[in-house]
């Protein structure tokens, strides 16, 4: 609950693990045929850091991990796997605070780029590279914005967040695959049950745009949609430096273009260590 925070000389660490599998089939927000059995696996480790550069401004950054297994019959391969892991798309952020109405409301707005990191040219079995949705890396450079607004009840055992980011695709990469604008959205409610444990319960849109390929000149179909998903969760002051969160986002629509995989929830959690300066 403190990493959008800022103090001056103040160094927060964290790891974090989201975990999605994918077995069903739907068009559009109806349930669709799945007639090879395509499955994939999505998960995806993370470091951050965030250091306060002055009380209001700090920069961040973002390492993640992840692997990728996509598992469908083919007539000639009753087993096609393909598979990919290994480092993703660093994400470099800086952060500027503000407050408002005696520091009641407070709200942190972030800027910075998604750096072209990740590999983007795995193979599957036959040699022939996998296709860009289940790469992991884009090859590009794109800029990354965020808003984070937050108040609290007088007693303070109740907190209030809003959150946005967005990713904006700057162009294609070296293959003309280009992946579409991403815009995530968040409202929160969090209550302090105790010294150690406090339980939340958000609300998160996912809106994406289709990806384009040869440069533009051919929409991909397939690619695209909108999540909304209902967010129960609990977090653990397991020392006073040192806090566990864990959530469940749970599907409540989900519409996507054309047919694609989609999934009930995953799970995600995050472990954050911020020292006393």
């Amino acid at each position: 609950m403190k990493r959008n925070s800022t103090e001056a000389g103040a160094l927060l660490t964290g790891i974090g693990y989201e975990y999605e599998y994918l077995e069903d089939a739907q068009f559009g927000d109806q349930p669709a045929p799945n007639p090879k059995y395509e499955k994939t696996s999505n998960s995806t480790a993370f470091l951050y850091i965030n250091y306060g550069v002055t009380d209001k401004l700090s920069v961040e950054a973002i390492l993640p991990w992840r692997s990728v297994v996509n598992n469908k019959i083919l007539y000639e391969n009753p087993s096609f796997i393909r598979r990919t892991s290994g480092i993703g798309d660093l994400i470099l952020l800086g952060r500027y605070s503000y407050s408002f109405f005696d520091q009641a409301l407070q709200v942190n707005v972030g800027i910075g780029a998604k750096l072209a990191t990740g590999r983007l040219d795995k193979p599957d079995p036959s040699g022939k590279r996998i296709s860009d949705n289940l790469q992991i890396g884009s090859g590009t450079i794109d800029p990354v914005f965020s808003i984070f607004a937050s108040t609290s009840s007088l007693n303070s055992k109740w907190l209030i967040t809003g959150n946005m980011i967005s990713k904006i695709s700057s162009g294609p990469n070296i293959y003309g695959y280009e992946y579409g604008n991403e815009y995530h959205y968040s409202l929160g409610l969090s209550y302090d049950r105790s010294d150690i444990l406090f339980l939340q319960a958000k609300l998160d849109y996912i809106y994406t745009f289709r990806d384009t390929d040869e440069y533009g000149m051919r929409v991909k179909r397939e690619r695209g949609g909108r999540w909304l998903y209902a967010v129960p969760g609990f977090g653990l002051r397991v020392h006073p430096e040192l806090i566990l969160d864990v959530e469940f986002p749970l599907s409540l629509y989900q519409y996507v273009n054309e047919s694609q995989l989609v999934s009930p929830g995953y799970l995600r959690m995050n472990l954050t260590y911020t020292p006393e300066i």
